[in-house]
């Protein structure tokens, strides 16, 4: 839990730094998204 709480304030942290472009982007989705594609392939 603490590598997902730590993903979505990592996001959070970029998505704020990128302005109002940015601002439809949920830092929850992001940290679920990382998450789920943490294992590489090839």
């Amino acid at each position: 839990m603490t590598n997902y709480r730590t993903n979505i304030d990592e996001a959070a942290t970029l998505i704020n730094a990128e302005g109002s472009a940015w601002n439809a982007i949920n830092p929850e989705s992001v940290a679920r998204m990382r998450l789920q594609n943490r294992f590489k392939l090839g």
